[in-house]
């Protein structure tokens, strides 16, 4: 008997967390057109997003962003913000792995705002922190500290370190009069 599309996805996402990423690749390939077969295109947008960050990882650029963008379409079409969002982090790591780091920026902030919408602290917080090592990385040290803050004022829980660090931003922040 052949596996169902959701079969096949969760032995994928098994594979993947096992870091076997051909394995899972080859998988997630299997999965999505059965996903649209079944009209189930919220399934089929997973796995392309799934692919998509497979072949970042593996650095085929060019296909990675051509399953990003499929899964973007799809998540548009289907009104699915969160999954939306996910995909346009995922293309915001895309830019970033290529040194395209203004449309990174864009992307990561596209993300924060539409995690905003939905009210998601914790992944709204996620995607602020690899906006502000971005722009660490681009030397705009003064913006990457202020989103940096930002990103640990949406944490609901805190670690020990976050705290401390957010206490340091904080004081500097209120040293230099706010932001610029």
């Amino acid at each position: 008997m052949n596996p169902t599309p959701t079969q096949l996805k969760e032995q994928g996402l098994h594979q993947f967390k096992s870091g076997r990423y051909d394995e899972a690749l080859a998988t997630f390939n299997a999965a999505a057109p059965l996903f649209a077969a079944q009209e189930d295109y919220l399934g089929q947008g997973e796995m392309l997003n799934n692919i998509g960050v497979i072949q970042r990882f593996q650095r085929n650029y060019d296909a990675a962003a051509a399953a990003l963008h499929q899964a973007h379409d799809l998540f548009t079409q289907a009104g699915d913000i969160n999954r939306k969002a996910q995909t346009i982090a995922n293309l915001g790591e895309l830019h970033r792995s290529q040194g395209a780091y203004e449309q990174a920026g864009r992307c990561y902030s596209d993300a924060s705002e539409l995690f905003a919408q939905l009210g998601d602290r914790d992944k709204q917080a996620e995607v602020l922190w690899a906006l502000s090592l971005l722009r660490t990385r681009q030397r705009r040290w003064l913006e990457a500290v202020y989103i940096m803050q930002d990103s640990l004022k949406l944490r609901p829980r805190r670690s020990l370190i976050q705290t401390i660090l957010y206490a340091f931003l904080s004081l500097g922040m209120r040293l230099t009069g706010g932001k610029p």
